[in-house]
């Protein structure tokens, strides 16, 4: 069904036209405010659980587990650097699929062990062989075949990948797209299971351009986008990009003060079910990458916190919306105690 929805993104109002099912996004409501008191006893009932492993690729494949026990496709992608699975999480969903960081070494044990169990059909390689070496393929067909199906999408830097995964998997359109700037990550790990949920794609852009360059104005063209929703203020994507898409259709920006207002703004104008909320720290990049996928699986978000507390409106959320479980990703390194018992910033 097609409605038309206004939202409130920081200081800026706006419209877009998007599409709703009982599986995805509906607009948000505002509930009726509660006492401090009742909000107090909403947030200590919530039960809050954690996902950690050894390191950034055991906790990737303690989320995969969690995400699905079977998997078509596969999508392995650097977890030395952040951009090729930034991108590759709304196109892993979008084909059901499951992303596994994997380190320049190879594959390891875990990793293998839990490829095996997926029992995948196919297996997809994100980025060019700096970022995943070719004895990768060599490791994955050892494990699964050796003639096994292993695809890969790589370009001539990390935007131009982005465009690539785009099109490859959203070949039949994309009315809405998300992007973030690609020089940093955190705004675009917000982006990503909001970007799910709409089932659009997420395009990294150099967010320091006067303008979209013409490429991605190409994609947007070939995609049949409508809409665009940029995640970060200006110091990320600059206002001439924002001016420059003005040809593609409707243009929202997702802004804040910082990454964590971002996260938070996004959140709440994108998504409606809080029952279920994952946590991940936004000074690193890792375990929000994994668990984007699983967020945006189950359509649920992913706010980025502070590793020591979390942010008062981000708190304020759960309680008026009914959370029931926090899920944090990562260790204690990443996300201290003080965030597992929900201190406030």
């Amino acid at each position: 069904m097609r409605v038309r929805a206004s939202f409130v993104a920081g200081i800026a109002v706006f419209s877009a036209v998007a599409v709703f099912s009982a599986t995805g996004v509906l607009p948000p409501g505002t509930p009726p405010a509660r006492a401090a008191s009742d909000e107090d006893a909403a947030l200590s009932a919530i039960s809050v659980t954690r996902i950690t492993g050894a390191d950034r690729y055991d906790v990737a494949v303690h989320i995969a587990q969690a995400t699905r026990t079977r998997a078509d496709v596969v999508y392995l992608a650097s977890g030395n650097d952040f951009p090729d699975a930034l991108s590759a999480g709304p196109a892993v969903v979008h084909e059901q699929g499951v992303l596994l960081l994997v380190p320049p070494t190879g594959i390891t044990f875990t990793i293998g062990v839990e490829l095996a169990s997926l029992a995948p059909k196919r297996v997809v390689i994100v980025g060019g062989p700096l970022s995943v070496p070719e004895t990768i393929v060599t490791e994955v067909r050892s494990i699964l075949g050796p003639t096994f199906p292993v695809a890969r999408i790589s370009g001539a830097d990390r935007y131009d990948v982005s465009r690539r995964l785009a099109a490859t998997v959203f070949s039949s359109g994309a009315s809405t797209v998300f992007s973030a700037t690609g020089t940093t990550f955190p705004d675009a790990l917000s982006a990503g299971p909001a970007a799910v949920a709409w089932d659009a794609p997420l395009v990294l852009m150099n967010g320091a351009l006067p303008a979209a360059d013409s490429e991605t104005l190409g994609l947007f063209s070939r995609l049949h986008t409508s809409w665009v929703a940029l995640t970060g203020g200006p110091a990320s994507l600059s206002p001439g990009i924002e001016a420059s898409l003005a040809g593609v259709g409707t243009v929202t920006r997702f802004a804040g003060a910082d990454r964590y207002e971002v996260s938070a703004v996004v959140n709440e104008q994108t998504l409606s079910d809080f029952e279920t909320v994952y946590l991940a720290t936004g000074t690193n990049f890792p375990d929000a990458l994994a668990g984007g996928v699983l967020a945006g699986t189950q359509r649920h978000p992913l706010y980025i916190v502070p590793s020591t507390c979390v942010p008062g409106r981000v708190l304020d959320r759960l309680a008026r919306f009914g959370t029931r479980s926090v899920v944090l990703l990562g260790g204690p390194l990443s996300l201290t105690p003080a965030v597992e018992s929900l201190t406030r910033c």
